[in-house]
């Protein structure tokens, strides 16, 4: 059982975050529970695996929230200390969006909550933060060759029948990324304005963090372009670091943005899983883009 810190303002509402890491099998304990603000520091926090700080909007009685200094200085402190950090905001002004992101150890959540959101991302946190915690002893940098070659997995013999050939597109691309090893988790489909999915691809972990996904049925009424800019708005909200963007229909060159994302074709999907080079090919299309050269596929 994971046990999760939580760091908020006494008039916050737990009661949806209590549920969800309820059905995670995580233990909650509140720093109201313990020591608050500065006094923090003298308690040993070795036991929880990672914190959860909840911003409200409003109190209760309807008025703006006022986030009380004691809350940051919490957040300073376990941040300080290494435990990563999970950050529920409701307010789009609030100064802490800059703290970081998917790929850091701050993830940072905006916006009203519901069950199904948080269960999707909270849920994936604490698969990301198991997963670090996995391979916590693997070299750290990004370029490095020992890196890179953590990217690779075996090949993969992925099914060619007409079956896996018939799916729509989202489903068959789902259905390679889960047969490269991936951890796929998808939104709700209730839930308005999320990409396709999340997915976190063996041996990348620590270089990309989770990468959305977004799967464009060339079919349909928007332009490889408009989705790419789509995705481009979706990271922008969850803070991400890293897209990917699959397509069918006839091949067509990346949109020239400046953006981390790789755009890839089902058909390429398919033979980088067969050849378990999925992971190196995502790896090294981020190091052409921190390095100034255009991602794609």
């Amino acid at each position: 059982m994971l046990h999760c810190l939580a760091i908020a303002p006494n008039y916050a509402d737990l009661s949806v975050l209590r549920t969800v890491l309820g059905e995670l099998d995580t233990k909650l304990t509140a720093t109201s529970q313990l020591l608050a603000g500065t006094q923090l520091a003298d308690l040993p926090l070795n036991r929880f695996d990672y914190a959860v700080a909840v911003l409200p909007l409003t109190e209760p009685g309807g008025m703006r929230a006022t986030t009380p200094p004691a809350i940051y200085v919490e957040m300073g402190i376990v941040l300080g200390r290494g435990l990563p950090l999970f950050a529920m905001i409701e307010d789009l002004d609030e100064d802490l969006l800059q703290l970081g992101g998917l790929a850091s150890d701050v993830w940072i959540e905006v916006g009203t909550y519901s069950n199904d959101r948080l269960r999707l991302q909270l849920g994936l946190f604490t698969q990301v933060m198991s997963e670090r915690r996995r391979v916590s002893g693997a070299p750290s940098p990004e370029d490095s060759p020992s890196a890179q070659t953590a990217a690779r997995s075996p090949g993969i013999a992925v099914d060619l029948d007409v079956a896996l050939r018939t799916m729509d597109v989202e489903r068959r691309a789902l259905a390679l990324l889960r047969a490269s090893g991936a951890r796929v988790m998808e939104p709700p489909r209730a839930e308005q304005g999320q990409v396709d999915a999340a997915v976190l691809i063996p041996g990348t972990e620590r270089l990309l963090g989770p990468i959305l996904v977004e799967v464009k049925n060339q079919r349909g009424n928007v332009s490889l372009t408009e989705a790419f800019k789509q995705l481009v708005v979706i990271m922008g909200q969850r803070r991400a670091t890293f897209g990917l963007l699959i397509y069918d229909g006839p091949y067509q060159d990346p949109p020239p943005m400046p953006y981390p994302i790789v755009v890839m074709h089902v058909d390429d999907l398919h033979n980088e899983v067969a050849r378990g080079t999925l992971g190196h090919t995502l790896v090294r299309a981020r190091n052409d883009l921190v390095h100034g050269r255009r991602g794609g596929a």
